[in-house]
């Protein structure tokens, strides 16, 4: 570290623009692509009423917001998976930087919620899952029609009950023509549906 490095964080400036930074620079970025209030109270009411075994996996992990309601929201016990590779973000991070971001929000998760961070291609997952069928899919990742009909499929090959995600919208063409061509929304709030 530069002798200009150690100064800035001997007298403290170094934390200060650290936190200017996230706080006036980042977040917004980070925040761009949550979920809303409304979309976070459907995503618990999905969750909760899962009634079959199985683990929770969702594809398309971003900042963690929806890992962190589905976290809360299932039973501590369930297995949860969230898979991401880490290669885009809004805020414009490393894959490197995103990952540690996102790690640090689901910590708690990770450590008290059976909340498992998978970083992998989601085609490479699943071709490698062994698991149990899931009880749930949440899809939120490449928001491309083929990827959005590949996720569905998957989810459907593991004759997974309950299949959900974020971004039916007009601005997501892809998503909606995969969702619409498996049989539409049967319920839809904001962007969430679920089939």
């Amino acid at each position: 570290m530069s002798l200009l490095g150690k100064l800035a964080r001997f007298t403290g400036v170094f934390g200060h623009y650290q936190k200017f930074f996230f706080q006036y620079q980042t977040m917004p970025a980070v925040l761009d692509g949550q979920v809303s209030l409304n979309e976070c109270k459907f995503l618990i009411e999905l969750v909760q009423r899962i009634s079959v075994p199985g683990p929770i996996i969702e594809i398309g992990t971003l900042f963690g917001r929806s890992a962190l309601i589905i976290a809360i929201a299932k039973e501590a016990e369930r297995p949860f998976l969230t898979v991401d590779t880490y290669a885009w973000n809004p805020a414009g991070l490393s894959p490197d930087q995103h990952e540690h971001l996102t790690r640090r929000a689901l910590q708690e998760a990770q450590a008290e919620h059976c909340l498992t961070v998978v970083t992998a291609d989601k085609s490479e997952f699943y071709e490698t899952y062994t698991g149990p069928p899931p009880a749930m899919v949440f899809i939120d990742a490449d928001h491309s029609y083929e990827a959005a009909r590949e996720d569905i499929l998957w989810a459907r090959e593991q004759n997974c009950p309950t299949i959900s995600g974020d971004d039916y919208t007009p601005s997501m063409p892809g998503v909606v023509k995969a969702v619409d061509e498996a049989g539409g929304p049967r319920k839809l709030v904001e962007g969430m549906w679920v089939l």
